[in-house]
């Protein structure tokens, strides 16, 4: 199958129906820690199944890809307690993950070779959109930041090894079961040390991670499959634009946040998407 089906699958499973569901989920009245444990036993379970299904075999690499999908499980925290905040204003500046992927790419892969003025004075707008929004309700935007600058460095380390392990051809199957075998982990130690390993919740809420966990497995297996297909430059940008826009859009619009923004904060949402279009024209 051609790697833009792939992606543009990818993108509207993950960039368009699933922020709605995770909005949806962290308005719910149970503590995000445990709708996040029934996500990843529902993605673990998913997994397993495929590997049942499709051939698995145990190898070493599996426990790396386990350790990167532990840190993975706190990074999903801290991506719920953004959204619950605010989707439009997490989903603009969640491109920092696209950005640390690609540049990886560029600096140890040599999937592409030029770096130029474009990126640059993308990257600076970020920034400067990021200060002007933290100098707007700076408590409630600080915070923000904070989430969204953590499951950042998690997702850009490994969005770059989703396209590292492909070149190692691990397949789909010890993928699946690494990263989410470990995202379970992570999540179960977290709930163990708090001493609430309890994970009972409300059966409409669980069914609603239930469907919210399908479009995130999928979402995962076919970002595997396009990093298994082509380099991280070509198909990282589309992810970049495609997350911050389509998700923006749904919690102005849909979830009605705009009701909730300060001029500076619309400013810099204008300043945010102009230097994404800016770092996305630079790759091409």
């Amino acid at each position: 199958m051609p790697w833009q089906i792939i992606v543009f699958i990818r993108v509207i499973i993950g960039h368009i129906v699933a922020p709605v569901l995770y909005k949806k989920a962290t308005q719910t009245k149970s503590d995000l820690e445990k709708l996040i444990w029934w996500q990843f036993l529902f993605c673990l379970t998913l997994s397993v199944g495929y590997g049942l299904i499709f051939g698995f075999t145990f190898k070493s690499e599996i426990l790396l890809v386990a350790i990167i999908g532990f840190f993975n499980s706190f990074g999903c925290y801290c991506q719920w307690q953004a959204v619950k905040i605010n989707l439009a204003k997490a989903s603009l500046f969640t491109q920092a993950d696209d950005i640390i992927a690609v540049l990886l790419g560029y600096l140890i892969l040599h999937e592409t070779k030029y770096l130029n003025t474009a990126l640059g004075f993308g990257v600076i707008g970020c920034f400067l959109a990021a200060s002007i929004l933290i100098s707007a309700k700076f408590s409630e935007n600080m915070r923000l930041i904070k989430y969204i600058g953590i499951y950042s460095v998690i997702w850009g380390v490994a969005s770059f090894l989703d396209r590292y392990f492909a070149l190692q051809s691990i397949p789909f199957s010890e993928f699946l079961i690494g990263w989410y075998g470990g995202s379970f982990i992570g999540i179960s130690f977290f709930l163990l040390r708090e001493g609430r390993l309890v994970v009972k919740a409300p059966k409409n809420e669980i069914a609603l991670v239930a469907g919210l966990s399908i479009f995130v497995w999928l979402s995962k297996l076919l970002g595997y499959w396009g990093a298994n297909l082509v380099p991280i430059t070509i198909f990282q940008p589309i992810y970049l634009v495609t997350e911050a826009i389509f998700p923006t859009l749904t919690g102005l619009h849909i979830f009605h946040e705009y009701k909730t923004l300060e001029f500076k904060e619309k400013l810099a949402i204008a300043l945010g998407l102009a230097s994404i279009i800016a770092i996305t024209v630079s790759y091409y």
